[in-house]
C-alpha cells in the first residue's frame, strides 16, 4: 500500500479531474443500471458513507473509483485497522478505455476529494491512502508516478463460507516486486 500528503500530489501533464462527477444514487442507478451486482455494491458503499467519482461518455461508465472516508469505516477488503483514515479502493477502467490515464486522474479526482472533505479549520491536507496487488503493475506504476509513498503491506485472509476477512497491517513492511 502507499500514501500521499494530498499537497504532495505530483502534477502529472494531462492529469485534470475535470470531467469526473460525484457519484450519488441518481447516477449510480443511471450509469450502472445494466450491471445489477455492481449497482447494488455502489449503493451499499454510499450507504456506508464512501465517495465515489466516475467518467462518463454518452451515459456509459469509463471510468470509477472509490474513497472511504474517516466518518465511513474502511473498504470491504481491509482489516478494521485501517478505520479513520481516506482510502482509496475499487477503481476500474472499462476494457475499452484503458491506457489512456483514466486511472490516474480518478486517483487525482480522489484526492482532491479527500481534500474537501477535511473538516472546516483543519489547515492540514489529509493523507490519503491506497493498495493494490503486487502484480497490478499498470496501477502500481501509476500510484507512484503521482507521489505516493510506499506505506507497508496489509495481509488478508477471507474467511471460508463467508464474507468476512481477517487481516493486519505492517506499516513497516517493504513492498515485494
Amino acid at each position: 500500500m502507499w500514501s500521499i500528503q494530498g499537497d504532495a500530489l505530483g502534477a502529472v501533464p494531462g492529469d485534470d479531474p475535470a470531467g469526473w462527477v460525484r457519484l450519488d444514487e441518481r447516477r449510480v442507478d443511471h450509469l450502472f443500471a445494466a450491471e445489477p451486482e455492481r449497482r447494488s455494491r455502489f449503493l451499499a458503499f454510499l450507504r456506508r458513507g464512501h465517495r465515489g467519482v466516475a467518467l462518463a461518455d454518452a451515459g456509459r461508465w469509463v471510468a470509477y473509483g472509490w474513497l472511504a472516508t474517516p466518518r465511513s469505516g474502511p473498504a470491504d477488503h481491509l482489516p478494521t485497522s485501517t478505520a479513520g483514515r481516506y482510502w482509496i479502493f475499487y477503481c476500474r477502467t472499462a476494457d475499452d478505455q484503458r491506457n489512456r490515464g483514466h486511472y490516474r486522474r480518478a486517483l487525482v479526482a480522489l484526492v482532491g476529494a479527500a481534500a474537501g472533505d477535511a473538516d472546516p479549520g483543519d489547515a492540514s491536507t489529509p493523507t490519503v491512502f491506497i493498495d493494490t496487488r503486487d502484480d497490478n503493475a499498470p496501477a502500481r506504476s501509476a500510484i507512484e508516478r503521482l507521489g505516493f509513498v510506499p506505506a507497508g503491506v496489509v495481509h488478508l485472509w477471507r474467511l471460508p463460507r463467508t464474507t468476512r476477512r481477517l487481516g493486519y497491517w505492517r506499516k513497516a513492511e517493504a513492498h515485494g516486486r
